[in-house]
């Protein structure tokens, strides 16, 4: 497992969300799917927030 910070694909993703506009209210949770590889960082699939303690609804990104 690699623990020497973020990798350069989690400052990319929060500089895409940052300029899409994404504000979480209180209580809220962003949750990311991904793809482990044999070899390499995580690949991000999609986005989704959870409220509470519902469900995790997918974010529809362009």
């Amino acid at each position: 497992m690699n623990t020497k910070g973020p990798t350069g694909w989690k400052r990319g993703l929060l500089l895409a969300l940052l300029q899409g506009g994404l504000l979480l209210s209180l209580g809220e949770q962003l949750w990311v799917e991904v793809t482990l590889p044999a070899q390499g960082p995580p690949r991000p699939i999609r986005l989704g927030v959870r409220r509470g303690e519902g469900p995790i609804t997918p974010l529809e990104l362009r």
